[in-house]
């Protein structure tokens, strides 16, 4: 019989983690819809220019206890199965003996103190996981995620998830939702009865583990495999190298997978925006690049910063504009039966004739 280790989500139905990977509950139902919120900056503009979710490292993560290594423990192997279990694994990284015997050495002589986290980031070259959630309407992962001016991208969750013909490098792929508890107790591998081969079970398991303190996030969790990514070994100490691999962190997904682009509520607050009003039309023009406002500062660093500012919200607006200008809606704050909330209400996105910029069209403002 395989080992296996079962956890939860809100509803009570099992997720199995196994040597053949995650087995899912046959009542579970994925949600129709998918969230990813982002900040505006370089790094998500070109996630949206490409269409791909980057998949962390278990070691990015903002969750001091999210996916930890620290959950792992190897107390009850012997020294011996330690040092083989280094010894493996370095193997399969192509280490040279002679930097093998001066790694198992060292850790030998530090009782293997390394050992929980050594295991993680090996494995983390073999899988990558994406953050999503469940929730697009909810202050706080605006606040957090996206700041209040940034966006949130609505995915049809089939679509995403199924994209096989894109992802030719991804291995495998499982998605659950994320179980949270009220405490995450240490897994003592030995004495929970796994061996060596069956490491990856416990910690395919942990990668799914959150404090009930982030419940609100209603979150949403895919794993890849891929083989060869990344592995910043390095961060170990001195005697380890960074470990480059040969594949990227990125899933693809296609265009059509976006239903919705939801911006922030402060975007059009930006002071790149300029309003104006047309009749019983509101228009938020980006203004041109040489009317830009260097805000009261006299100093070059913050003059570039600025402008670079600038040159990130002109980009996004691009690709709004090119990609996506029938989808694009903005979030707003209303009071509905005696109640405040935030909800969505769709733009009109515009490019100004002759000119390198753009409008947003608020037709729900009409006077």
């Amino acid at each position: 019989m395989h080992k296996e280790i079962v956890s939860y989500d809100c509803d009570k139905k099992e997720f199995k983690y196994t040597l053949n990977g995650v087995i899912v509950n046959s009542q579970f139902l994925i949600p129709k819809n998918l969230y990813k919120f982002y900040s505006l900056n370089n790094y998500s503009l070109k996630a949206l220019s490409e269409n791909y979710l980057y998949a962390s490292n278990n070691l990015e993560l903002n969750d001091l206890l999210d996916c930890s290594y620290k959950i792992l423990g190897y107390d009850s192997f012997e020294n011996i199965e330690k040092a083989k279990l280094f010894y493996l694994k370095l193997a399969s990284l192509k280490v040279n003996d002679s930097n093998k015997k001066s790694i198992i050495n060292l850790e030998s002589e530090n009782n293997f103190k390394n050992l929980n986290k050594f295991i993680y980031y090996y494995y983390s070259g073999q899988f990558r996981n994406i953050s999503l959630t469940e929730k697009f309407d909810n202050v706080l992962l605006w606040a957090h995620y996206a700041m209040n001016n940034g966006f949130c991208i609505e995915f049809d969750s089939e679509s995403l998830i199924e994209n096989n013909t894109l992802n030719e490098d991804v291995l495998k792929v499982y998605s659950r939702p994320v179980q949270y508890i009220d405490n995450i107790e240490i897994l003592d591998i030995a004495k929970k009865g796994f061996e060596i081969n069956d490491i990856l079970i416990p910690i395919l398991y942990l990668t799914n583990l959150k404090s009930i303190d982030w419940k609100y996030e209603k979150e949403y969790r895919i794993t890849i495999f891929k083989n060869d990514m990344d592995v910043p070994f390095n961060k170990l100490n001195s005697a380890y190298q960074y470990y480059k691999g040969h594949n990227n962190s990125n899933f693809n997904y296609s265009e059509k997978s976006i239903k919705r682009i939801f911006i922030g509520r402060n975007f059009l607050n930006s002071e790149f925006i300029k309003l104006e009003k047309n009749k019983d039309l509101l228009f938020y023009n980006l203004i041109k690049s040489n009317d830009l406002v260097y805000r009261t500062y006299n100093d070059e660093f913050e003059r570039i910063k600025v402008k670079n500012e600038y040159e990130i919200f002109k980009q996004f607006m691009s690709i709004l504009f090119e990609k996506y200008s029938e989808k694009i809606y903005m979030m707003e704050d209303v009071v509905e039966d005696g109640k405040l909330k935030i909800k969505p209400h769709k733009l009109k996105l515009m490019k100004i004739e002759g000119e390198d910029r753009y409008q947003f069209i608020d037709e729900s403002k009409k006077e």
